[in-house]
Order: C-alpha cells, then structure tokens, then sequence
C-alpha cells in the first residue's frame, strides 16, 4: 500500500474539483500494478 497516499491525493483532488472518472480509474489501476 506503498501507492496509498497518491490514490488519497486523487480521492482529495476529486472531491475539490471535478475531474474525468477516467483519470480516477487510471490512477486506481496504476496503483493496482
């Protein structure tokens, strides 16, 4: 869960802003891998 803090920026990112699920989902599958 090295990745967990990008994944909580993202989650902080989206909720101030909105932003493309796309881009959400990216960062949910790069830090799957």
């Amino acid at each position: 869960m090295r990745n967990w803090g990008k994944l909580h920026v993202g989650i902080k990112l989206f909720a101030s802003r909105p932003i493309d699920l796309n881009y959400v989902n990216a960062l949910i599958y790069n830090n799957k891998i």
